[in-house]
């Protein structure tokens, strides 16, 4: 069972990483590939187990081959490097 959860949990970091790549919301990826937004959150996040023909639609948004799905996972640094910056703390206005 361990190697099943390992495989989706690569799919799913590459998916995120070929997502804010183009810059897309999950909700404009799964609008565009015709699936449900939770079905991506849960692709992403390694929880759901898509059929290869979800994978091909979702490839095909991104413009990327379903191959990339299963490669190597980049480092923390490299999909952190991705992320926009959260927003910044304000301090009390009084």
């Amino acid at each position: 069972m361990p190697v099943r959860m390992d495989i989706l949990r690569v799919v799913g970091l590459n998916l995120r990483n070929a997502r804010l790549r183009k810059e897309l919301s999950q909700e404009a990826l799964a609008n565009e590939a015709g699936v449900a937004m939770n079905y991506v959150s849960g692709i992403e996040r390694g929880v759901q187990n898509p059929t290869v023909m979800v994978l091909f639609r979702l490839a095909a948004v991104l413009g990327i081959g379903v191959s990339q799905f299963f490669a190597s996972v980049p480092s923390r640094e490299a999909l952190s490097r991705n992320l926009k910056p959260g927003r910044k703390a304000q301090p009390n206005k009084r």
